[in-house]
């Protein structure tokens, strides 16, 4: 059994504050998120020397937007916790950063390092001390017996003990967090509650964490190409084109593709194949999706590719919709490169001298010197560009 005797108040007995709930600004409906992983908070040790391991609890958080407007966290203390004086909780935003403590160590000033040993118990919910002016540290020194139980309510947050007087003073809360963007306020929330001494366990049943946000920014998203033409293969032979999904920084939250979002359909679906899966795209960036193309029937072949169920709800378009478009035949017969004007004639002393001198290393004046070339490719630079983009030719500058 822990040797600390429960004191009377350690300092004046202070009135509970009132509470005084402001107006809030127009903004969205708040969202609340319950927590998971509630249970006993970890004893701390023997000596009091330091806090056991945290009770981790962990709220998920989707579908908000920047700046948060509002945050209250709430947290029923079951079975009780018998010593106060023991216990801080802090919460954390996703990744860990920024955090803040919404109490710990009540009762801790003014020397007295063991805090109060009345006890938590019930339904506390802390917020912004502009939204309530209710202090838990006055609560505690209201209580008149030495075990009982601090009442629950609405508490500003507070600084953590020990303090140099009663009662710690209040601090932000909502400013903490109002620089998250909405792709930092959307994530896993974690309330981390510590015990500082052994051989007085209590715990969280319940908890919850609930925000508000002006709207969200529209999410939106472009598609380029708006059509995927895989041109003439042959048949039994495959082709590979890609479409972009670009979401624009001004997008307040992540687009998703859910798994089996797209799918293919008409007449000829069966000659196309998507080749992606899920997908997320966060504002700024973007993604390729591809598709394959193959047949073993010869023909123009037309298949529409559809993705539904976009996320988030909202999101602008809220379908994608990609024609897709092929040839299955003989493609065109590669270019002759050896009639380089392109007249029909592979001539030596024209299509043959031409090459051999660019061959040679030959300046490009020097080389077409005495030529004369045939339409369609009538002149030295037409001839250079169809030899270049055509048949691979290299030359040298």
């Amino acid at each position: 059994m822990k040797l600390r005797c429960p004191v009377l108040p350690h300092y004046a007995v202070a009135a509970l504050a009132t509470t005084i709930l402001f107006a809030a600004p127009a903004h969205a409906a708040p969202s609340t998120f319950p927590g998971t992983g509630t249970g006993n908070i970890p004893d701390g040790s023997f000596s009091c020397s330091g806090a056991g391991a945290p009770l981790v609890i962990s709220f998920n958080v989707n579908g908000m937007g920047a700046p948060l407007t509002d945050l209250r966290v709430a947290m029923n203390f079951f079975p009780q916790h018998p010593f106060a004086g023991d216990v801080t909780a802090v919460l954390k935003a996703p990744g860990g950063s920024p955090s803040t403590t919404l109490f710990g160590r009540i009762g801790a000033a003014g020397g007295y390092v063991n805090g109060s040993g009345r006890h938590l118990s019930g339904n506390y919910t802390f917020v912004d001390p502009a939204i309530s002016s209710a202090n838990i540290w006055a609560a505690e020194a209201a209580v008149v017996a030495p075990s009982g139980v601090i009442p629950g309510g609405t508490y500003a947050t507070t600084a953590s003990g020990p303090v140099a007087t009663s009662p710690a003073p209040t601090t932000p809360l909502l400013s903490v967090f109002t620089s998250l963007t909405g792709a930092q306020v959307n994530g896993t929330w974690t309330l981390e509650l510590t015990d500082r001494c052994a051989s007085d366990q209590g715990g969280i049943s319940a908890a919850s964490l609930t925000l508000d946000s002006l709207p969200p920014p529209p999410t939106q998203f472009t598609l380029a190409p708006n059509v995927l033409d895989f041109g003439t293969v042959r048949v039994g032979d495959a082709a590979f084109r890609a479409f972009s999904v670009a979401a624009p920084s001004a997008n307040g939250l992540d687009i998703e593709i859910p798994s089996g979002a797209c799918t293919i359909g008409g007449a000829d679906a069966g000659s196309f194949a998507k080749l992606f899966n899920a997908v997320t795209i966060p504002p700024g960036q973007s993604a390729l999706l591809s598709v394959a193309f193959r047949s073993v029937t010869a023909g123009v072949k037309n298949a529409m590719l559809n993705c539904t169920g976009l996320l988030p709800s909202g999101v602008t378009p809220a379908t994608i919709s990609v024609p897709l478009t092929g040839t299955v035949g003989t493609p065109p017969p590669p270019a002759n490169c050896f009639d380089v004007d392109g007249d029909g004639v592979m001539n030596p002393l024209v299509d043959g001298l031409f090459m051999t001198r660019l061959q040679l290393g030959m300046a490009l004046p020097a080389a077409a010197n005495g030529i004369t070339f045939n339409a369609p490719r009538n002149t030295p630079l037409k001839v250079v560009a169809f030899l270049l983009t055509s048949c691979g030719f290299p030359l040298t500058p």
